[in-house]
């Protein structure tokens, strides 16, 4: 049963060193990492397992990662006597130190990239996010190719974009996202649009019928046949992480696919990433905006599956988005469009604090901290202060 160890700071790296070094001695490994072939250690014994694993080539490497945000300690391990012992990927260093600042150490410096995926689904969910990653790449500086102009530096060097896109080597930007629906009408305006070059091929997944506004066509039927083709690709944006936070699922509570096959996959998603945070960002059903006699059937029986798979529900109410549009706006018919756009600025202004540098809310556990009192009480209500 293994153990790894973690050494950060001067501190640890250097109490590191020293321990690795004695490990070494009392199970008669080499500098190196080899064992010299006469010598069995304790008898036979492979304990030390617990603390080494064993190459192809039979070298013996510390599971152990020494971490810290400058490199001159960390230097003294890749120069040292033990210096064969470690991999290069074990031996991680920034820029940087904290200048013995708690702060820059949690929050600015020691910052990592972690990555958000995004999951659209349904007409509602894919709508939303075609307005949301319209609006990302204007405020990030990206062209809808997914490239960025060579003059621009987005945010004045700042990276904290990068836990929405991903950069392939030819320096395009690519969302961390998939775009699901039963039927291929909604995500064909997506591979049509103006920013059909801003995604891959395989995040835009459509399947042959819809729901028909049926959460159990959603969730068992039509659902079911699609949900791990889904899976899988999401584990391919996963694999591309270094550290996945978890996933924002936009979707509506009143169709049959959005509340449906929404419920399964966050099912799924709870097997297969456990303790990874799910926040949803809901549209609840309207009777003036209403699309479907049956919407607050599904919208009872989505909310009571996905109850224990989601950590922080935003709710938004279409029928407040389009009071806005007409008293605030001046938009005497708003379209979905007109809905969207607006939905998408509420969703910019929440994740802004994920994708530009900031203290508060920095990452998808903290919304949960400062939004939801009790797990199953997760539903905060979107707002949108809008001047008269």
């Amino acid at each position: 049963r293994e153990c790894i160890s973690v050494h950060v700071g001067q501190a640890g790296v250097q109490i590191g060193n020293a321990c690795w070094e004695l490990y070494c001695l009392e199970h008669g490994i080499q500098p190196d990492g080899q064992m010299p072939s006469d010598k069995t250690v304790g008898g036979g014994d492979d304990s030390f397992n617990t603390f080494f694993s064993e190459t192809g080539a039979g070298k013996h490497v510390p599971r152990a990662v020494f971490v810290d945000l400058e490199p001159t300690v960390v230097d003294e391990v890749r120069t040292g006597t033990y210096r064969q012992l470690f991999h290069p990927e074990q031996l991680i260093t920034g820029k940087e130190d904290a200048a013995n600042n708690y702060a820059r150490g949690h929050y600015t410096i020691g910052k990592e990239i972690r990555e958000c995926i995004s999951v659209h689904v349904g007409q509602a969910g894919v709508q939303i996010g075609n307005a949301c990653w319209e609006l990302y790449c204007l405020e990030h500086g990206i062209q809808p190719d997914g490239q960025m102009p060579s003059d621009k530096t987005v945010g004045g060097g700042d990276d904290s974009f990068n836990t929405f896109f991903s950069e392939t080597g030819a320096g395009k930007h690519v969302p961390r996202a998939v775009f699901v629906d039963l039927e291929p009408t909604v995500v064909d305006e997506v591979r049509t649009g103006t920013y059909r070059q801003l995604f891959h091929p395989e995040q835009l997944i459509t399947g042959k019928e819809d729901a028909a506004n049926n959460y159990a066509r959603g969730h068992y039927t039509i659902g079911k046949e699609i949900v791990d083709l889904v899976l899988d690709r999401i584990r391919k944006l996963a694999d591309q992480c270094t550290g996945l936070q978890g996933f924002l699922i936009f979707h509506s509570f009143g169709g049959g696919t959005g509340s449906g096959f929404t419920s399964l996959l966050m099912e799924r998603l709870s097997v297969d990433y456990g303790k990874k945070s799910k926040l949803e960002f809901a549209i609840y059903p309207a009777p003036q905006v209403s699309t479907a006699v049956v919407e607050p059937y599904n919208s009872i029986l989505t909310t009571h599956t996905t109850l224990e798979h989601s950590d922080c529900a935003f709710m938004v109410d279409n029928e407040a988005i389009y009071d806005i549009c007409r008293r605030n706006l001046d938009i005497e018919r708003p379209t979905y469009t007109n809905l969207n756009r607006l939905i998408g600025q509420i969703v910019s202004s929440i994740t802004a604090s994920l994708r530009f540098d900031g203290a508060l809310n920095v990452d998808l556990t903290e919304f949960q901290t400062n939004l939801v009192p009790y797990p199953r009480i997760h539903f905060p209500l979107v707002t949108l202060c809008a001047g008269d």
